[in-house]
């Protein structure tokens, strides 16, 4: 939304406010309110809205808005995870691929990487989507970005041209199953530190040093 959709999220506000009888919502408030929305549409706010009355007798939190539209952490991984198994079976892990989400190549390259998955036998999906549930949910809530991880997610081809000097194959985007032209990243990156595990780390060295 921007500052030209403010009245009309205001009129929005106040007819809920009303229809759950709790007293007009202050505008310092709903500023504050706005703003939590501001990477929503009017339109999908309007519609989480109506969503929102029907399902629940209490007056929606910014969260539960953004929650009726993007769903849930979880919901979010479990819908990534299905991204990723229909990219190992359209593409394959002999090949480098890319995705335009980077919480999947943050948490896959947590995983032991792309070419890893290729070993995983039918029995150890439950346990992967698991792990990778974690991950995927570390990454969002730490908004991962894309200079965060590595660009392309390395396939088996690709590990063995690097050992052997052979010309780098190409990288396969896993929402189109085409090749795409490999972007230059300057080299890997070490990737950001579990959030979990940088608290853990530090705790244990306050512990060490008192």
């Amino acid at each position: 939304m921007t500052g030209e959709d403010f009245e009309e999220f205001l009129r929005l506000m106040f007819d809920v406010a009303e229809l759950y009888d709790k007293q007009k919502p202050t505008a310092g408030a709903m500023k504050h309110y706005f703003a939590a929305l501001s990477q929503l549409t009017l339109e999908e706010v309007r519609g989480a809205l109506s969503y929102h009355v029907k399902a629940s007798k209490f007056f929606p939190r910014p969260s539960e808005i953004l929650a009726h539209v993007q769903g849930s952490a979880e919901d979010r991984a479990r819908a990534a995870w299905r991204r990723v198994v229909g990219a190992m079976i359209k593409v394959g892990t002999w090949s480098s691929v890319h995705f335009d989400d980077p919480a999947i190549h943050y948490a896959l390259e947590q995983m032991g990487g792309w070419e890893s998955l290729g070993n995983m036998e039918t029995k150890d999906l439950p346990f992967r989507e698991k792990d990778f549930i974690h991950w995927y949910s570390c990454a969002d809530r730490s908004h991962i970005g894309a200079d965060d991880v590595p660009w392309a997610l390395m396939g088996r081809v690709e590990r063995q041209n690097l050992h052997s000097g052979h010309e780098l194959p190409p990288v396969i985007s896993a929402e189109t199953g085409q090749e795409i032209v490999r972007k230059d990243t300057g080299g890997p990156r070490a990737l950001p530190e579990d959030p979990l595990v940088a608290a853990l780390t530090k705790n244990i060295v306050q512990t060490v040093t008192v």
